[in-house]
């Protein structure tokens, strides 16, 4: 992507993409560069982009992902001798290497039949196993959401970025509710065995969004491309290419 923006402004591709070498030859003015224009073509893709997250195939995928989280974490939710076993495998490890030989328990010494007490140590032990696969499918699952919290928030920020620029309170005000909504429910997936709450399935599957949001970014659209001159290609892959560069 980088040489064919360079190529629009007729200077040789690089070799190897680095933040370094990204603007390498671009001549423009250092002083202007250093105040970036608001450009209504890069504003665009950057609504393009944040709407994208909202796309059909990404709602369904979102709410497969959700399902099968909420079956997992029920498995647990519902069994809290399965959910304690999560922190208690290591004694219960240690414990059964510590079985006295007539079977007595090696914390209190209460006797026990012969190997009763092994087996019920092994049956807990087992519970581990299938608690520490869940915890594995868990943190599969919660990781997808996840991701795609965190590429929708970055996706808010970058258009807040502009709409800041521009001085447009009304939309920046939306956007930061929105994106403060998912970084909240980013917290939870971080910890989705204790926190994580399987309700607010719609909500959730067109990440938290605010009503109508395509019409206020197309609104914030409108009034900054009425606010801004229309920008050359060369502009745009100078400006890309300097926004690139910084990432």
């Amino acid at each position: 992507e980088v040489n064919k923006i360079r190529e629009i402004l007729n200077i040789d591709p690089v070799s190897e993409v680095a933040s370094t070498n990204i603007v390498e030859n671009i001549s423009t003015n250092k002083e202007e560069s250093k105040v970036e224009k608001i450009n209504p073509d890069i504003f665009r893709k950057d609504i393009d982009n944040l709407l994208k997250c909202l796309f059909q195939d990404n709602q369904v995928a979102l709410k497969e992902s959700n399902n099968q989280l909420c079956d997992l974490l029920k498995q647990i939710q519902e069994n809290e001798e399965l959910k304690r076993d999560f922190s208690r495998h290591r004694l219960l490890e240690l414990g059964m290497g510590l079985i006295e030989d007539d079977g007595s328990c090696p914390l209190c010494l209460t006797p026990w039949s012969p190997n009763e007490l092994k087996k019920l140590i092994e049956k807990r032990i087992t519970q581990v196993e299938s608690a520490k696969k869940l915890d594995t499918q868990i943190k599969e699952k919660s990781g997808n959401i996840l991701q795609e919290f965190k590429n929708c928030i970055q996706h808010i920020e970058t258009v807040i970025l502009t709409l800041r620029k521009a001085e447009l309170p009304k939309p920046i005000e939306i956007l930061c509710e929105w994106q403060q909504n998912l970084l909240e429910n980013c917290k939870k997936l971080e910890d989705p065995i204790e926190n994580y709450q399987a309700n607010q399935q719609e909500k959730l599957s067109v990440l938290f969004a605010p009503a109508n949001i395509e019409s206020i970014l197309e609104e914030a659209f409108g009034t900054i491309s009425q606010n801004n001159p229309k920008p050359t290609s060369q502009d745009t892959a100078i400006q890309t290419l300097i926004r690139l560069s910084t990432l």
